[in-house]
């Protein structure tokens, strides 16, 4: 699993699932009982949440069926609450997006630039190396989350990006390599802090 997948389990088991079935056999867990749980929590929690709960557990005990623990999933049939209407987003016109970097310092200016202008998730900004960095375009294929890395999410994300022809992802790379002049080995982070690792996506006030 990716390590985002595995925080949201380990923090479903902690917070919900074992607090409700921690102490209770396996074999004993009944659909009815599993329905009665899950619409406890609507609406103290959303669909959304009710539903990655739900997979969390589901998957569990298909895990119990693999080691012959179980004969069948008791989680597989149980009605889930629906996902809430929400309004749509709200899109910012081009000259509002072109405004936000102006007003932020960096890194987080260039990181930006990336993220709006070459269409790169943060966490594909995040790890991206300058061996990475072509003359007209950038290699995607590698992601970080909390220092670990990965591939990018799905294969159809490993792409290459042909840089504007306004010069505006090319201008953010050259401030980058600029105040680099530690890390400019080929492997080297792009976007790294001073001791060369990832920068957090939490806190991007600066290296």
């Amino acid at each position: 699993m990716k390590k985002p997948t595995r925080n949201q389990y380990e923090d479903n088991f902690k917070r919900h699932l074992l607090p409700a079935f921690g102490n209770r056999k396996l074999s004993k867990l009944s659909r009815v009982e599993l329905q009665a749980y899950f619409n406890s929590l609507h609406p103290r929690l959303s669909p959304k949440t009710i539903k990655l709960i739900h997979g969390t557990l589901r998957a569990a005990l298909n895990q119990a069926i693999a080691c012959e623990m179980l004969l069948k999933n008791p989680a597989v049939g149980v009605k889930l609450p629906r996902k809430r209407a929400v309004k749509p987003p709200v899109l910012l016109p081009l000259v509002e997006i072109r405004r936000v970097p102006l007003i932020v310092a960096e890194p987080t200016r260039s990181i930006l630039i990336l993220i709006v202008f070459a269409s790169m998730r943060i966490g594909e900004v995040l790890a991206l190396r300058w061996k990475d960095c072509l003359p007209d375009r950038i290699v995607v294929f590698e992601r970080v989350y909390d220092d670990e890395f990965d591939d990018v999410k799905t294969e159809a994300a490993e792409r290459e990006v042909t840089l504007d022809r306004h010069g505006v992802i090319l201008g953010a790379l050259q401030v980058m390599w600029e105040r680099n002049k530690k890390f400019r080995k080929p492997d080297d982070l792009v976007f790294a802090n001073a001791v060369g690792n990832p920068l957090d996506r939490h806190n991007l006030t600066g290296t």
